[in-house]
């Protein structure tokens, strides 16, 4: 065919087919695009979770921290309370309570595997919490200084009279003392050592009034303690 035939025709082909390239190449340009995007983000989504999971581990970790500082802390100054007494101490923390509002027990995380004996005193800033009343492999009941089945010989710490402390719905107080004794309010109360495991010169509470007449043949003295038992989430066994 002669070429001034065939050049307007191929002209004119080029001219229709300019345009279809035109927007099948910016297509291609724009899927590839989108092709990359969609990569990118599937990209920033994995390095998103793992560093997530980073956050969470280092959270994990602080937090982990904090409490072997509270541990630490807490062992610490139950060391400097009882210091040049018996530091033979297991930390239990406390796991079950009674939902009443007059507490008498509760129950903790140590038991006869680690050592844990019925009869022991639990004790809280060197303050008497109560003692061990019954313990299985792994957990002990604590029966708390308040609580009416609770009987703890006791001493006054200035006039070394004894007494008998129990407890119940009035608080604590001190019992079977003979009434030529003097009342000392504020007099410290602490253990005997005598009549059980418990060991001589825990802190039980303050002598707060008398709370019996004189025609008795013994005072008896109401306690005061600064523990807040409903508070307390871990206790130190003196083993």
């Amino acid at each position: 065919m002669p070429e001034r035939f065939v050049n307007p025709f191929r002209n004119a082909l080029q001219f229709i087919a300019s345009p279809v390239e035109k927007v099948v190449f910016a297509f291609s340009r724009k899927t590839g695009s989108l092709i990359s995007s969609v990569t990118e983000i599937n990209g920033l989504r994995g390095e998103n979770n793992e560093l997530k999971e980073k956050i969470y581990a280092l959270m994990k970790e602080n937090t982990d921290l904090g409490e072997v500082r509270s541990e630490n802390e807490l062992l610490k100054k139950e060391i400097e309370v009882r210091a040049g007494k018996p530091q033979n101490l297991l930390k239990a923390t406390v796991i079950n309570s009674e939902p009443s509002n007059f507490l008498e027990s509760f129950t903790v995380d140590q038991g006869a595997e680690a050592g844990v004996k019925v009869g022991q005193a639990a004790i809280y800033q060197g303050i008497l919490v109560g003692k061990v009343s019954s313990v299985t492999n792994s957990t002990a009941q604590i029966t708390l200084v308040l609580s009416s089945r609770s009987i703890v010989q006791g001493e006054l710490s200035e006039s070394r009279i004894m007494g008998i402390v129990k407890g119940g719905l009035q608080g604590i107080y001190l019992d079977n003392i003979s009434q030529d004794v003097p009342f000392k309010s504020g007099e410290t109360v602490i253990t005997s050592g005598l009549g059980g495991d418990l060991p001589k010169g825990i802190i039980i509470g303050k002598v707060d009034k008398v709370t019996t007449p004189k025609s008795e043949i013994f005072q008896t003295f109401s306690l005061t303690n600064p523990l807040d038992f409903h508070r307390i989430e871990a206790v130190f066994i003196i083993k």
